[in-house]
């Protein structure tokens, strides 16, 4: 569950370097409403976090060119060190 949450704020985080649309912006504003940044998983505030992320693609699912909309089967695994 940890990892999936820390999966979740990367790649929501991720509209934050790039142009986005209302809707895009109004979700990711719901969705970090209640993040606090400063709260980390670790005992001593110096130390770092170390997550190993792997995003494996399994199949492309649907291929729209006119729209430029890809969909994928992936999989996930998150591991802390």
């Amino acid at each position: 569950m940890e990892c999936a949450l820390v999966l979740l704020l990367v790649i929501v985080s991720s509209p934050l370097l790039v142009d986005c649309s209302l809707e895009e912006h109004r979700l990711l504003e719901s969705l970090m409403f209640s993040y606090v940044k400063e709260e980390r998983p670790v005992f001593e505030e110096e130390n770092s976090v170390q997550l190993t992320i792997s995003l494996d693609l399994r199949q492309i699912l649907d291929l729209d060119e006119k729209n430029q909309v890809e969909k994928y089967s992936t999989k996930k695994d998150c591991k802390n060190k």
